[in-house]
């Protein structure tokens, strides 16, 4: 599904990655872990194209993404949950996700967003309960259960969560977290 090969990418004149290569495959969960100034955060940041790589190549789904704009990548489905939320602050939490549904339109992924509230009111039950506030008015962990949440809307096949479910995320992202991973876990044990 994502492929990363070789890549080399700089923040100013700094190089932070040398030569970073790794695959994540359909249904896999991968962890990206390192202390503080190891290249996770730029490795991300390659990924869904905030930072444009010197070499190496990055395919998903079959498909070099390498040269593409940040919100290209989005429409083929590559999501990421911000550690600072990245929340529209003047529109509500509805407004937050319909610009996710737009999306799903635009890439013709419609159908997909026929379950989404439904898959994310059943993880985030909070989340329908904060629907008609704005942005704007969140605390730090709504926002981050928003961002989350929205992460998962109908045009992502792929995403990101940033943090650490041990460290800076709030106890509503563990528990994703720790969803996903339970779901991973009973579906390798049963291939």
């Amino acid at each position: 599904m994502l492929e990363v090969e070789a890549i080399n990418t700089y923040r100013g004149r700094a190089q932070i990655l040398r030569q970073v290569s790794f695959s994540v495959g359909e249904k896999e969960s991968v962890c990206l872990v390192g202390r503080n100034g190891a290249g996770k955060t730029t490795t991300i940041d390659s990924i869904i194209g905030l930072l444009p790589l010197r070499s190496g190549k990055i395919t998903f789904q079959g498909v070099d993404i390498s040269g593409l704009p940040p919100y290209k990548r989005a429409r083929l489905g590559i999501g990421y949950a911000p550690e600072d939320s990245g929340i529209f602050p003047d529109l509500t939490v509805a407004e937050n996700f319909q610009i996710c549904r737009w999306l799903a339109e635009s890439s013709g992924r419609a159908a997909q967003a026929a379950d989404t509230d439904e898959r994310v009111f059943a993880l985030f039950p909070e989340v329908r309960e904060l629907s008609k506030r704005e942005g704007l008015h969140l605390s730090g962990g709504q926002k981050k259960m928003v961002a989350r949440s929205r992460s998962s809307s109908p045009n992502r096949t792929w995403r990101m969560p940033a943090g650490s479910p041990t460290g800076s995320m709030p106890s509503i992202e563990a528990r994703s977290s720790t969803a996903e991973i339970r779901g991973w876990w009973s579906r390798t044990r049963k291939s």
